[in-house]
């Protein structure tokens, strides 16, 4: 089991890193990578540090504000690409060139929580990695799209991994998992604050059900990071770091997962994106006449439905307003992150369906071989 589970492993890490470096590479031949979401950055980790401190914004004759929490989060990478002459411009693209292999280790470590197969999270791994709010976030730009699909099932493993150990390991092993949550929950909420809602809900639900006072700790490093730069807007709650889309996804590109209008450089992505889509929830639907594990796969479902009202709802919150010459847009909120967390709702209920899935069907008998088998076997029996 622990070799077929380091095979996986490898082999979730090989296939997504060698779909980064082939999608890359096109990219980068033809100089710096900016555009959608994405604006160069020159300011070098030091730099970046020192303008995060005071609440002035050295912009023109300057303003009043802040840096966005996600750019000062970042300010650990840029510093190792400081020696190098990195930027936290650079950071930004290298998270967004590793994104589909960081998202693919997450799944497969996050998977462990719901199934022991290896072959199973292998495949979670790669369906995460390949989803279309990550691959609409890249297409994008969108840095923040891209952070919160890579550390939502970090989130949901560190719960569930409370959530299930015993009473007489709960010191220890609940405090480490807590403490991977909000280390998770701080990044996902500088990346969309409206996160806080759901870390609060995770919160008030840990500490009311175990009656343990330290489960705010999921909510309170996030709220101390963002709730600073929100402004008293509740519009700023849905806006994420990066610039603004007018555009407005159609419902259609809802249904797919696929968080953009028309993706520009890849027209057919959209396409692809349905297709993939429209497999995943037929899985999904058949996933519901499993017998195990039908808890978790119905509240896969529910979480799945909350997420596509998130997204939904995201298209009708106006954040900021773009020009287009002297015509001013109103920019929806980016869906993108309610449809990660639609996805991810799909991905539980089949991660766990596929859970033991194998071990099930080997005592039933399907087709003409199986048939004989059991035929002679009953006439041994007899």
């Amino acid at each position: 089991w622990r070799r077929s589970t380091a095979h996986a492993r490898r082999t979730v890490l090989l296939l997504t890193a060698l779909v980064a470096g082939v999608a890359a590479f096109p990219l980068l031949r033809g100089g710096y990578l900016m555009g959608g979401a994405l604006r160069p950055d020159a300011l070098s980790g030091t730099e970046l540090l020192r303008a995060s401190l005071p609440g002035w914004l050295a912009v023109g004759d300057g303003t009043p504000g802040r840096i966005d929490a996600l750019w000062t989060l970042l300010s650990p990478l840029a510093l190792v690409l400081q020696p190098f002459g990195g930027t936290l411009g650079d950071a930004a693209v290298l998270l967004l060139l590793g994104a589909p292999v960081l998202a693919g280790m997450t799944a497969f470590w996050a998977a462990r929580t719901l199934t022991f197969s290896p072959h199973v999270r292998a495949v979670a791994g790669l369906v995460w990695a390949g989803a279309g709010p990550l691959v609409g976030a890249l297409s994008a730009g969108h840095v923040a799209g891209a952070l919160v699909h890579i550390l939502l099932p970090v989130l949901a493993a560190s719960v569930l991994s409370v959530w299930r150990l015993p009473r007489t390991r709960d010191r220890i092993e609940s405090t480490a998992g807590l403490g991977t949550a909000a280390l998770a929950g701080i990044y996902l909420a500088a990346a969309a604050p409206v996160m806080l809602a759901v870390l609060l809900l995770i919160a008030l639900v840990g500490a009311l059900r175990w009656r343990r006072a330290r489960w705010l700790w999921v909510v309170i490093p996030a709220a101390v990071v963002v709730i600073p730069g929100l402004e008293a807007n509740w519009r700023l709650l849905f806006a994420t770091p990066g610039e603004p889309f007018a555009a407005r996804p159609v419902p259609l590109d809802l249904l797919s997962f696929f968080p953009l209008t028309q993706p520009n450089s890849l027209p057919w992505l959209g396409e692809i994106a349905m297709i993939c889509a429209a497999c995943l929830v037929v899985i999904a639907v058949l996933a519901l006449g499993r017998a195990r594990n039908w808890q978790r796969i119905r509240a896969g479902w529910l979480i799945a439905a909350a997420g596509f009202a998130w997204a939904v709802a995201s298209t009708h919150v106006s954040v900021a307003r773009v020009y287009d010459g002297a015509t001013a847009l109103s920019a929806p909120a980016w869906s993108g992150i309610g449809l990660s967390v639609a996805f991810g709702g799909l991905w539980i209920a089949l991660v766990s369906a596929g859970d033991g899935l194998r071990t099930d069907m080997s005592g039933r008998s399907f087709g003409p071989v199986s048939y004989t088998h059991l035929r002679a076997h009953e006439t041994r029996g007899n």
